[in-house]
């Protein structure tokens, strides 16, 4: 480019801002002047030196907060890149706004939002309608976690914790067991081959009142199973005593010998009849009575099994002379039945034990007085 002509050099009074201050008398009204110690330019306006420029701050904190003078392009760079960087550094601070959209992928530690009035907290949302919030209600009294379109899902490469201050309510553990808590006490445990519960269970019917089952297990001296049957139906629990025996009670048991200390005694029952037919159910007792009111045949007895025995007791009415036959599987000695005695009122007694199935020793004994 050429040298522009005519040229009229312009020359502005320089010194330090004291030097020009002492001097500023011999300026002209609206005159210029240059402080090299500020960098700065003045202007003559009155008696006074007013300013026409400003420093830049050179501040990488922006400590000063000045309205009135701009920062160094370094001083800009350094307080941004401590405040919000670009990438892979690390926000601090507080992030105050009302309404904001992040994009991409956020990550901080020691994330908070503050909840506002009511009801305030974050939501993070996929861009469609699957989002979550966590938020804070007033009205409530309570922290809220909500998934409002999809199943809640909490995961953890550790164990997951649910609680209050220290104190576990449930406790989860990946590939492993889930316990739940009472008291900060363990209850109920998932295990690899069941669950595992401490304390009482307590079984509630159709109906909700105050009825409860309530299954009960006093400390063992060592491990125990119940085994159910493999097969269909019901099993049904009793009141010991009264439904179910107690057990090992001081009862008599069939496949060991029995110390009797006290007194056995068993049913003397009725003949099915007194006169005519009469067959007698063995599985009815052992003992059985009978005051004939006409003859009578003893048929062969039904149920019967080896080795049970007991006495028939015959009573004549007070008619008397009423007589009694006795079926083939009664057997008497020397194979001849008795001749009851005749007299009214008399009593003739039948022993009897079962040899087998069909046959029958027995014994008579006469008018017994």
């Amino acid at each position: 480019m050429g040298v522009p002509s005519p040229r009229t050099p312009v020359r502005i009074a320089r010194g330090t801002k004291s030097v020009l201050e002492t001097n500023k008398g011999a300026l002209e009204e609206g005159e210029i002047c240059y402080a090299t110690d500020e960098n700065l330019c003045y202007v003559k306006e009155g008696s006074n030196l007013e300013s026409i420029t400003k420093a830049y701050l050179d501040e990488d904190d922006m400590s000063s907060n000045s309205a009135t003078q701009a920062p160094t392009q370094q001083s800009v760079k350094a307080y941004a890149d401590a405040r919000l960087p670009l990438a892979g550094g690390t926000l601090t601070g507080t992030l105050t706004g009302t309404v904001g959209t992040f994009s991409g992928q956020v990550t901080a530690d020691d994330f908070a939002i503050a909840a506002g009035s009511s009801n305030e907290g974050y939501e993070i949302n996929d861009g469609g309608t699957n989002w979550l919030s966590l938020y804070y209600s007033s009205s409530a009294n309570r922290n809220i976690l909500t998934s409002h379109t999809k199943p809640l899902q909490i995961e953890s490469d550790q164990a997951v914790y649910l609680g209050h201050d220290d104190e576990v309510s449930l406790y989860s553990v990946k590939n492993g067991s889930v316990k739940l808590y009472y008291n900060d006490q363990p209850k109920f445990e998932t295990t690899s081959t069941g669950i595992h519960i401490e304390g009482s269970i307590a079984l509630e019917g159709a109906t909700s009142n105050d009825y409860e089952t309530t299954l009960t297990v006093t400390d063992p001296t060592a491990d125990r199973t119940i085994t159910f049957p493999n097969a269909t139906g019901t099993v049904a629990l009793g009141v010991i005593g009264t439904d179910i025996q107690a057990y090992d009670a001081d009862t008599a048991k069939l496949d060991v010998d029995q110390a009797w200390t006290g007194a056995q005694r068993g049913t003397i029952a009725d003949t099915p009849a007194m006169t005519g037919d009469i067959t007698i159910d063995m599985a009815a007792s052992n003992n059985y009575k009978a005051t004939l009111t006409g003859n009578a045949a003893f048929k062969n007895p039904t149920n019967q099994v080896a080795g049970q025995s007991g006495s028939i007791f015959i009573t004549q009415d007070g008619t008397g002379s009423r007589t009694a036959s006795w079926e083939a599987n009664w057997k008497w000695v020397g194979g001849t039945a008795p001749t009851l005695s005749t007299a009214a009122a008399s009593v003739d007694r039948i022993d009897y034990i079962i040899l087998a199935s069909g046959t029958i020793h027995a014994v008579a004994s006469l008018d017994v007085k």
